[in-house]
């Protein structure tokens, strides 16, 4: 399993560096409530309920990716989603770039649920669902 993840992870690095403009970054616009995260090295979940953190995210049509915890903006900057589609735990996956945090890929279920995986070994994946 590891083995697997950190060929992934090989992968998606080499893929970024030939890295070119996608336009699915439309699929992540608006906001995205947080309902769980899992990963680590001890393979650790996260969830509201546990950390007592409401984390919305959102991405804007300028590019431009917030994060909120408890109401209270965190994070704002810059993001960019690239030509890079990989497979990630069987999904066809997509790497956004940002300016103030790590590489992730996303996957979209449905519209509804959008599953983003940190793009380093032994990093956490992030569970969403789309707020209306």
């Amino acid at each position: 399993m590891k083995n697997n993840l950190f060929i992934s992870v090989i992968t998606v690095l080499f893929l970024i560096s030939c890295e070119k403009e996608n336009d699915n970054s439309s699929l992540l616009l608006g906001k995205w409530d947080w309902t769980y995260s899992q990963g680590g090295i001890t393979g650790s979940e996260y969830t509201p309920e546990s950390t007592g953190d409401k984390i919305i995210i959102e991405y804007t049509s300028d590019s431009l990716f917030r994060r909120y915890i408890n109401d209270t903006l965190i994070d704002e900057c810059k993001y960019h989603v690239i030509d890079s589609s990989i497979v990630f735990n069987g999904d066809k996956a997509v790497i956004i770039k940002y300016d103030c945090l790590l590489t992730q890929a996303f996957v979209m279920k449905g519209g509804r649920k959008l599953y983003l995986y940190d793009v380093c070994f032994d990093c956490f994946e992030n569970h969403y669902n789309r707020i209306k």
